[in-house]
């Protein structure tokens, strides 16, 4: 533009600005452009001189532009492969050898603008391939990946294999490996047995009673003991009482009170409710005749109006024993009846 002016340019209507010389050059939109240094000529021709070309018509086939052409190129069939856009045909006729010299569309009878179509196909496979290579490269880097991640997959397993392999060894050769195989093996077997239904289920009502029943029969063990060791420390006359009679005489006394249930109803009719009140009458009868051997009181008998009479040591740890046998004996039936309430 500032070469314009200093030239003293007047612009007029429908009037060209070309750059590069009448065959080669091209114009120019805006008259703002720089100037470069492959910048050779600029031309500034009037409508006359240099008027607007005619419209394109179709190709005769003439092959004016074929003799015309300094690189021996076939213009016609270039022309034609680039409104096609077939651009393998193209690099096959060697559309690159094209030195856009202008002389094709200058001879040109249609006015067919040769150089224009092929300007515009070289741009366009020159995109194209800087697409492919793009393309390429983005596969190539896909595919890379995928390795990188398939040999870190192979490396963790190895790592996780070797680490088994470690636990595995530790394990045999610590004595805790066999407990924890064996608690695992356990699981699973209850895991089976409850999947396949073979477990049946209890009722909590029958597992309390045979907590209760069980508390009661320690209870009075604990009694029992309690009656022996206090029989022992404050009667005098227990030290003057062989064993082996009392021994004897407890051995009796226990046959005769378990002929005696017996033959009042047998085991399987025993009523749970009735065999716990029995144990208590029997810790009862116990823990009296314990108060009574202790402080050596007389004992009333209830059951005739006969006077009071002293007790006999040896007599009063034979009914400590008989109701301390009926009291197990009632405790054991009470379990078993509650283990076949749940069977």
């Amino acid at each position: 533009e500032q070469l314009l002016i200093d030239a003293k340019f007047t612009a007029q209507a429908k009037q060209k600005v070309i750059i590069g010389g009448p065959m080669m050059g091209f114009s120019l939109h805006q008259i703002n452009a720089p100037i470069l240094k492959a910048t050779n000529c600029i031309i500034v021709a009037s409508d006359a001189e240099l008027p607007d070309a005619p419209a394109e018509q179709n190709c005769i086939r003439c092959g004016d532009c074929e003799q015309v052409c300094p690189a021996d190129l076939l213009p016609a069939q270039l022309v034609w492969y680039a409104k096609d856009q077939d651009h393998q045909k193209l690099k096959d006729h060697d559309l690159f050898d094209c030195i856009e010299c202008g002389a094709c569309a200058y001879v040109c009878p249609s006015s067919i603008p040769l150089v224009q179509y092929y300007r515009i196909a070289k741009s366009d496979i020159r995109k194209n391939e800087q697409e492919q290579r793009q393309a390429d490269r983005a596969k190539e880097r896909f595919e890379l990946r995928n390795q990188r991640l398939e040999r870190d997959k192979l490396e963790r397993l190895e790592r996780s294999k070797k680490a088994a392999e470690a636990r595995q060894k530790s394990m045999s050769a610590n004595s805790d490996g066999d407990v924890v195989a064996a608690a695992l093996a356990r699981i699973k077997a209850k895991k089976a047995a409850a999947n396949s239904g073979d477990i049946q289920e209890v009722n909590p009502q029958d597992r309390v009673a045979a907590a209760i029943a069980r508390a009661k029969a320690k209870k009075a063990q604990q009694a029992e003991n309690q009656l022996t060791s206090s029989t022992d420390a404050e009667s005098p006359a227990a030290s003057d009482v062989d064993p082996q009679k009392a021994r004897v005489a407890a051995a009796i006394a226990r046959a005769k009170a378990k002929k005696a249930q017996q033959a009042e109803s047998p085991a399987s009719d025993v009523d749970p409710q009735k065999a716990r009140v029995a144990a208590a009458i029997a810790r009862a009868k116990a823990k009296r005749a314990q108060q009574q051997q202790v402080n050596d009181q007389p004992v009333v008998n209830t059951d005739s109006e006969s006077p009071a009479q002293e007790v006999d040591p040896q007599k009063a740890r034979v009914a400590a024993a008989i109701a301390r046998a009926k009291a197990k004996r009632a405790a054991s039936k009470i379990e078993s009846n509650d283990n076949n309430d749940q069977t």
